[in-house]
């Protein structure tokens, strides 16, 4: 995620895309100028409309509820036709996930579950926060990393249910944990909403991390050195894999398409010698809790040159990814980008 790109323009030229690797994944350069985000939108208006009726659920039913409230606003949705596009669909038709047309059908599960994602931030506003059932599996590859002395990083998919659950159980773990942001994490990209709305959902996770580092478009370095140092000094730092922010961005074999990855949290371990570990948070088929599974190591000990030890560590990353979503689609956030065209 480090580096910078808001338009998510790439300068796929012929003097700025690297050869594909044995792996499959080839590398494009982009540019990293700020822009300038939207002063507001109308889906400020909608996401804050939104927020303030789920808040009187959130705050007074019980968690077991959530998912059939986020049906109904999922089945509400498709009603007022506010559907995945042609892009998502197609890519999640191309995963080859379950029987034909049930494309619609994941969509619809995914949107259902980013409302419950919803009720659980807003619980955690509340004065009865939210408690989740969390199994942690892994932890010892945290432990082993620690032990190495050099750091960690752990690299977080994108699941629905990921950015509270994964912080919450790390937590109660005893693990301080430093995640990197950017502004636009929340519920909105625009001036207004990052200052008046995404707070909410900072606030809601805060409480469970050591610290927030937030890239700054002006000055993206500034967050680098800051990782660079945590994990020198052996602390564990956390980013979520996508593509929104990055120089350099990796295009992976995935699910019979290409999935855009940035390349920062490999890149750091690769420079800095610390240990890189894929996490992934589902949400239990029996609805009573999740799962949070951290997998080994995919960088090298030592040895290999740096550029094969990059396309390994994607192309590793995306094998494992792939598993996870083949076990729940509905509950991936990455189907809009899988759709993007290289």
């Amino acid at each position: 995620m480090l580096g910078v790109n808001p338009n998510g323009n790439e300068d796929r030229c012929a003097g700025c895309v690297d050869a594909p690797a044995a792996t499959g994944v080839d590398f494009a350069h982009r540019s990293q100028h700020p822009g300038q985000r939207p002063r507001t939108a109308w889906s400020d208006v909608a996401t804050t409309a939104a927020l303030a009726a789920l808040a009187p659920i959130a705050w007074t039913c019980p968690a077991d509820w959530w998912p059939r409230v986020g049906k109904l606003g999922s089945a509400l949705a498709c009603g007022l036709h506010l559907r995945a596009s042609d892009e998502t669909l197609d890519a999640i038709e191309g995963a080859r996930i379950g029987p034909p047309g049930s494309a619609r059908r994941v969509a619809e599960q995914l949107a259902a579950h980013r409302i419950e994602q919803r009720l659980q931030v807003l619980r955690e506003l509340s004065p009865r926060r939210w408690r989740p059932n969390v199994t942690v599996h892994g932890l010892e590859h945290i432990e082993q990393g620690l032990a190495r002395g050099r750091g960690v990083v752990l690299w977080v998919s994108h699941f629905v249910f990921a950015s509270s659950v994964a912080k919450i159980a790390l937590h109660r773990a005893g693990l301080p944990v430093v995640h990197l942001s950017r502004p636009e994490h929340g519920f909105s990209k625009t001036r207004l909403g990052i200052a008046l709305i995404n707070p909410l959902r900072r606030h809601s996770e805060d409480r469970h991390l050591a610290g927030r580092i937030e890239i700054e478009r002006q000055h993206v370095w500034t967050a680098m050195r800051r990782l660079r140092n945590l994990v020198a000094g052996n602390g564990i730092v956390s980013m979520t894999v996508g593509d929104w922010e990055g120089h350099r961005i990796a295009w992976v074999p995935f699910l019979g398409g290409r999935l855009p990855i940035a390349t920062g949290a490999p890149k750091l371990a690769l420079q800095s010698g610390a240990t890189l570990l894929p996490v992934h948070v589902l949400r239990r088929p029996s609805l009573d809790g999740f799962d949070l599974f951290i997998e080994p190591s995919l960088l090298p000990a030592s040895g290999e040159d740096p550029a094969d030890a990059l396309s390994e560590a994607v192309a590793g990353y995306a094998d494992g990814l792939a598993r996870r979503v083949r076990q729940a689609p509905g509950q991936w956030r990455g189907w809009a980008a899988l759709g993007k065209r290289a």
